[in-house]
């Protein structure tokens, strides 16, 4: 799944670069699905299977449920205590960042205001495009390290510190995890 969000965040980088911002808007919001639902189904297995097996689809409510979801202190608990005072905040970035995303994918009228019915460089959505996909990456990076932070070993820990420690390296449990990692 984070193959295919990796290839979504391509997907709507291109439509960025060329001017068609409902794509990228929309592309980035399929980006952070495919990614935090990732993240999630690596702890439900079930739920994993039948997308995989197209019986069901990914249930964003159930990725952000406030008491089992990714970000709920119940799920971030089961694999890395440390973090799950800060899942909340999180969360709302996530939610605020789906929504924004999703405006594109409802075809809102703003939408229409916005990007306009021609192929332009509009700089203002380029640069919120570029606002929302750093508050979606700070998403995935706290899901990331929540998840799978206390289960990476010395060498991973050491390939994924630049990418923690720029986004979320305020957080007192990303220092500890690098304090024990040296």
């Amino acid at each position: 799944m984070l193959e295919v969000a990796h290839l979504e965040y391509q997907y709507a980088l291109f439509a960025l670069a060329s001017g068609l911002y409902r794509h990228a808007f929309m592309s980035l919001r399929l980006t952070m699905e495919l990614a935090l639902s990732g993240i999630f189904y690596s702890a439900e297995e079930i739920r994993y299977r039948r997308w995989v097996a197209g019986s069901a689809d990914i249930n964003w409510g159930a990725v952000i449920d406030n008491e089992e979801g990714l970000f709920s202190k119940n799920f971030i608990k089961a694999f890395s205590p440390e973090f799950a005072e800060n899942g909340a905040q999180y969360r709302a970035i996530a939610a605020a960042s789906y929504r924004e995303c999703s405006e594109y994918v409802h075809g809102n009228w703003k939408t229409h205001e916005q990007a306009g019915s021609h192929v332009k460089l509009k700089e203002e959505l380029f640069i919120a495009w570029h606002e929302l996909a750093d508050s979606v990456h700070l998403a995935i990076t706290f899901a990331f390290a929540a998840r799978f932070g206390s289960y990476l070993g010395t060498d991973d820990l050491s390939s994924v510190q630049p990418i923690l420690t720029d986004a979320i390296g305020e957080l007192p449990a990303v220092q500890a995890l690098f304090g024990a990692a040296k």
